[in-house]
């Protein structure tokens, strides 16, 4: 039996530990993981990456 949330931090844990991958790269992994568990189509998972990145940098510098 799978568990979505496991298999996120499973997937992580994998990528930042043994990988040796940037946490930043783990963490979008382990999110699109948790997407595709979800059901979410992949279309869906980059467009909401990219406007909830693009809002995020946006108000970093923004005035």
């Amino acid at each position: 039996m799978f568990s979505p949330p496991l298999g996120s931090i499973a997937t992580i844990v994998v990528m930042f530990v043994w990988l040796k991958a940037q946490p930043f790269l783990s963490l979008m992994g382990g999110s699109a993981v948790m997407a595709q568990a979800a059901g979410v189509p992949y279309t869906e998972v980059s467009r909401s990456f990219s406007t909830g990145l693009g809002s995020s940098l946006g108000g970093v510098g923004g005035r």
